[in-house]
């Protein structure tokens, strides 16, 4: 990956970051280290809301968005995490936020499990459909995740 890549990365990186630190300003969201590889996602949060720190989310900001491929290596990152720590494979949802260069909006890919436990608070592990969301329907989707918690 060269050095323009990167940067771009990063860039995108810190722009998440700073979405969600702005709307939840009681928690610590920071990018993780790339050295850090499968032990935590691109973006990660904990304090605040519990439900923030169960978000595994994978960042991708790219000509021509590989969706599936990010959604595939987010989920199999989340079964390493959970093998290296021990923690249950539930105790981390995989989502893709991404971004297609050129364009205004950013999208918000998970499958249809993550997604009814986010809206509804119940899902089925087998539900295996892909649902794609704009990032500020994601943002309300979580409030109102967060709301039904308290």
């Amino acid at each position: 990956m060269g050095k323009k890549s990167r940067t771009k990365g990063k860039a995108f990186e810190r722009r998440i970051a700073r979405a969600l630190r702005e709307r939840w300003p009681d928690a610590l969201v920071r990018r993780s280290s790339q050295a850090e590889c499968a032990y935590n996602a691109d973006v990660f949060i904990e304090g605040g809301p519990a439900l923030l720190s169960s978000l595994w989310l994978e960042l991708h900001d790219a000509r021509k968005p590989i969706v599936a491929k990010k959604l595939a290596q987010a989920e199999r990152d989340v079964v390493n995490q959970a093998t290296a720590r021990t923690y249950a494979m539930t105790s981390c949802v995989p989502i893709v936020v991404w971004h297609k260069l050129g364009e205004r909006s950013i999208q918000v890919t998970m499958r249809s499990w993550s997604f009814a436990w986010l809206a509804y608070g119940e899902s089925h592990p087998s539900s295996m459909f892909v649902v794609t969301l704009d990032f500020r329907s994601f943002v309300r989707l979580l409030e109102g995740a967060i709301a039904r918690e308290s």
